[in-house]
């Protein structure tokens, strides 16, 4: 979190538009060098002009037949949200935390939530 009055982040969000608007404005290739302080490898896609062609058919077509899985790896964030709560918060909210890693989870203490995560750490290399 953060304090949206600390001037740390403010000097560093007007650096930032600044550097921007300096990219956009002049002769400067790169205004974000990497940490050697050269200029950062710029990768572009080359798009075929029949490829474009195809584009507007490929929309008109509508929605692929398979909709995305909006929900694939849900249930992975939400533990491991709680996980992150558990390690940082104290009081009410660690809590709170832990009543929900029990009721959804079967956690009971954090060396279960370990045993858990490993579980799944696990589980999520042999697929």
């Amino acid at each position: 979190m953060f304090d949206a009055c600390d001037p740390t982040l403010e000097t560093h969000l007007a650096a930032t538009a600044e550097a921007v608007l300096m990219a956009l404005l002049g002769d400067n290739k790169d205004p974000f060098p990497d940490a050697e302080g050269e200029a950062c490898e710029q990768r572009r896609e080359q798009v075929s002009a029949a490829e474009l062609r195809e584009l507007p058919a490929r929309v008109a077509e509508g929605p692929p037949s398979t909709p995305p899985l909006f929900e694939a790896g849900l249930e992975e964030e939400y533990l491991s949200i709680l996980s992150d709560i558990c390690c940082i918060a104290e009081g009410d909210e660690l809590r709170h935390a832990m009543d929900l890693l029990q009721r959804d989870f079967g956690v009971c203490d954090l060396r279960d939530l370990e045993e858990l995560r490993a579980q799944r750490h696990n589980r999520s290399d042999d697929a």
